[in-house]
């Protein structure tokens, strides 16, 4: 019965793959992983298909997930449109229905250039609302600003942790605390980071949130 229910399945992976499925799509309808499908349709004696094999020798433009066709719903010249008046690759990626890695690729085939993210600050930035009221440690977490710093605290002290002299997993800690800051330049002051290991690090905003 068991012998019975695989081979079933077997043909039924054989008949999707051929019909253009992905193993992706493949596993979710099944329950199994990509790689064990790929795993089995090596044993099966198929031969897998190359990521050139869906475009037929053209540049990739997206591939839809699930049947393995080319996106040819994406009006270049309205793609071309909506990202000149601002949309980003998210926001183009739901409009289209598509992935945003897909969208970047035919916006270069297509010739865009791409837009320099680091003019796209405060009120320059299409999602502005003027709203000031948001913290300024919550404006710049993980921002392009606050790696800067982080990576120029680290190679300042050559990675290592200024407490206890460990060398490797560090992190760039805040002197003034981010949240007491009065603004970017002050939070990002080479001059107010200190790079820690995990566990000075850790101890540190310990006895910070026990004052």
């Amino acid at each position: 019965m068991r012998t019975q229910w695989k081979e079933s399945l077997n043909t039924l992976i054989i008949k999707w793959y051929k019909d253009g499925k992905t193993t992706p799509w493949i596993g979710i309808k099944t329950g199994y992983s990509k790689a064990t499908i790929v795993h089995r349709l090596h044993r099966l004696g198929i031969v897998l298909r190359r990521s050139q094999d869906y475009t037929r020798g053209k540049r990739i433009v997206g591939l839809k997930i699930g049947d393995g066709r080319i996106h040819e719903h994406i009006v270049d010249d309205e793609l071309k449109q909506l990202y000149e008046s601002g949309m980003g690759g998210d926001e183009l990626a739901d409009y289209f229905k598509v992935t945003r890695s897909c969208i970047y690729l035919r916006l270069r085939k297509i010739g865009m250039k791409m837009r320099d993210n680091t003019q796209l600050i405060g009120n320059k930035h299409w999602r502005w609302t003027g709203d000031y009221n948001i913290p300024l440690y919550k404006r710049n977490r993980g921002s392009r600003l606050s790696k800067e710093w982080s990576l120029k605290v680290k190679k300042r002290d050559d990675y290592t942790c200024q407490d206890c002299g460990v060398r490797g997993n560090v992190h760039a800690h805040h002197i003034r605390p981010f949240k007491d800051c009065y603004d970017t330049k002050d939070a990002f002051d080479v001059n107010n980071g200190k790079t820690l290991c995990h566990e000075c690090h850790v101890k540190i905003h310990r006895i910070l949130l026990s004052k």
